[in-house]
Parts: C-alpha cells; sequence; structure tokens
C-alpha cells in the first residue's frame, strides 16, 4: 500500500451511513487529548505512535480487557 500523493477528503459520516456526509471535512492527525505526538500523520505515524513506549494508552487499554476478561466488567464499573 502506497500513501496518495494528494490525500482525498475525508468526513464523519451520520450514523455510519457513507452517504450522509456529517459535518466535515475532517483533518488528518492526532486528536488534540490524545498523548504524545504523531509526526506526519499517515497510517505508519499512527501505528508507530500506539506501539511508542512513551505512550500510556497501549498498556492501560491491555490492562483494561485483561481485567474485563477476569472480571466479566472493566475497572471503573465493578459498582454498578
Amino acid at each position: 500500500m502506497r500513501e496518495l500523493p494528494q490525500p482525498r477528503e475525508s468526513y464523519i459520516h451520520m450514523g455510519g451511513d457513507f452517504h450522509a456526509e456529517g459535518r466535515g471535512p475532517s483533518h488528518r492527525g492526532r486528536r488534540a487529548f490524545l498523548p504524545g505526538k504523531v509526526d506526519g500523520g499517515n497510517r505508519l505515524d499512527l501505528a508507530k505512535w500506539i506501539v511508542d513506549p512513551a505512550n500510556p494508552l497501549t498498556a492501560r487499554v491491555t490492562v483494561n480487557r485483561m481485567w474485563q476478561e477476569y472480571f466479566g466488567k472493566g475497572p471503573g464499573r465493578l459498582g454498578e
């Protein structure tokens, strides 16, 4: 796979229906609330960001999923 020389415009689709373009166009890159930095904004940069040892989210999500397998609920939902 190769990146296109000029990326296509992407839209946030309403209800997952690809015919119903919602607000947009959407912008490439990492959302501001996520930690760390994605350099270029393509799929390879995103993959590198996900497995970066400095990224706390990968370990946190993994542990939360293991917790859910053992206890049947995520760690934030035990009191419910």
